[in-house]
């Protein structure tokens, strides 16, 4: 920012102006300081500019003092604030990749926690997790649980994971595949898969797509998984008398 006095027969705004096409005074600058103008600069300093034209002192208001293309006075002051609309551009460009930066780290950390909240691993027993999925499996989610099966195994030392979908509106033939690798993926680790939540409907579009999914034990209810599950662990649900 610049601030230069300004004649006061001109003063007619907050600001004081020049055009560069057409090169003109839009206002004019005072000339009280020895012929010349003070002008104040955001970095705290200040200069004394001597105005080298004889026409600059006489410029008449109102606007438009069209001056020659060799006018150093106008050149001078053009020059100046050319720098400063170079500044304000850097600002604001600064500002607008800092809020865009800060914008999508926060994004980030809503989807990371979206993620962990969309692939809940909860551990139900000593050995035993349950991993319940609510709403469509696409492939990023896919993967998502994935990694948070085989980390809670490994953290958990985890011999079987329950997979409840009763929660998925459509099991598809990649939905299937998805569970089918993680199944896999946990297997290399020495745990046992029990998929739950099978509704008819599911079971039937299973069928239909010809979809293998033997490598899973599988439950229509989760309670009924929880306890193969404690069978699986050499466990078993006591009724007290």
């Amino acid at each position: 920012m610049v601030f230069i006095d300004e004649r006061e027969d001109s003063l007619d705004d907050g600001y004081f102006a020049i055009q560069t096409s057409p090169r003109s005074w839009q206002n004019c600058p005072a000339f009280w300081h020895a012929v010349g103008d003070v002008l104040s600069f955001a970095d705290a300093h200040a200069e004394h500019w001597r105005w080298l034209e004889p026409t600059t002192p006489a410029a008449k208001f109102p606007y438009g003092v069209v001056k020659s293309p060799g006018d150093r006075d106008f050149d001078r002051v053009a020059a100046a604030y050319a720098s400063v609309m170079k500044m304000v551009a850097f600002d604001e460009a600064l500002a607008i990749d800092t809020y865009i930066a800060a914008n999508l780290e926060t994004l980030g950390r809503h989807q990371q926690a979206i993620r962990e909240l969309s692939t809940p691993v909860i551990r139900v027993h000593a050995g035993i997790l349950l991993l319940p999925l609510v709403g469509a499996v696409d492939s990023v989610r896919a993967q998502q649980i994935m990694e948070s099966v085989l980390v809670g195994v490994v953290q958990e030392q985890a011999k079987c994971v329950i997979i409840d979908i009763a929660g998925v509106p459509v099991v598809d033939t990649k939905v299937a595949d998805n569970l089918i690798k993680t199944t896999t993926a946990v297997s290399l680790l020495g745990a046992k898969t029990i998929l739950t939540g099978i509704s008819a409907q599911i079971a039937r579009t299973i069928v239909q797509l010809g979809v293998d999914i033997s490598v899973m034990q599988t439950k229509s209810k989760l309670a009924d998984g929880i306890v193969l599950a404690l069978e699986l662990a050499g466990k078993q649900i006591v009724e007290k008398h």
